[in-house]
């Protein structure tokens, strides 16, 4: 009558243990299957050819000679090209921007005139050559307007240069005159931090 209960008792408690085991090598067996898995998410994520379809180029050519002519890093070009119109020639917005470079029609007019060449009607502002041309030498403008500075110069591109100049004369946007420590507006925000991401990720996946 002792021995049939301790052999019970033995039986369970080896039940147990295997069980414990199990578990532990569940455990192990799903954290190596977690490591493995992010591996591979990282190395597809951070493969060129995967990066290159989120931050394509097209119109390499006129983007390289626009920007040399205005004395504009390409890279800067391509990144505000890819969150303008994401490559799309015929792109318009809602607000009646046009091209590769979403330029209002009034804003090209002026660009031209500052050219000394005559304004482009609406099919030529819709041509790569045309539109990306203009476009650099804004770029160029507002770049020398702030000293060079990439997140003033985004700003104004995507708000407005009389804007970005009111708030760097505002106390609650900045503290020099100089630079940004806030933006008002959260789409020209999220705007400034997409050139930027894309900039950096233009200069990593192409030579230009």
């Amino acid at each position: 009558m002792a021995t049939g209960p301790k052999k019970t008792n033995k039986s369970s408690k080896s039940r147990g243990k295997k069980a414990k085991t199990d578990r532990r090598i569940l455990r192990v067996t799903l954290w190596i299957l977690g490591i493995a898995l992010c591996a591979v998410m990282v190395i597809v994520g951070f493969s060129k050819p995967y990066q290159r379809r989120l931050y394509p180029l097209r119109f390499e050519e006129q983007i390289v000679a626009c920007a040399d002519e205005f004395q504009v890093d390409p890279y800067l070009v391509a990144a505000i090209i890819k969150c303008e119109s994401g490559f799309d020639e015929d792109a318009r917005s809602g607000k009646g921007a046009m091209g590769l470079m979403q330029l209002m029609p009034t804003t090209a007019d002026w660009i031209a005139e500052k050219l000394s060449m005559p304004a482009p009607d609406e099919a030529q502002l819709l041509t790569a050559d045309t539109n990306i041309r203009l476009g650099c030498w804004y770029i160029k403008y507002l770049l020398t307007l702030y000293d060079g500075d990439i997140t003033l110069a985004a700003a104004s591109y995507n708000a407005g240069r009389s804007r970005v100049l009111s708030w760097l004369e505002d106390p609650a946007y900045s503290d020099d005159g100089k630079t940004l420590k806030a933006i008002p507006f959260k789409e020209t925000e999220e705007y400034v931090k997409r050139v930027k991401n894309a900039y950096e990720q233009y200069q990593i996946l192409y030579q230009l």
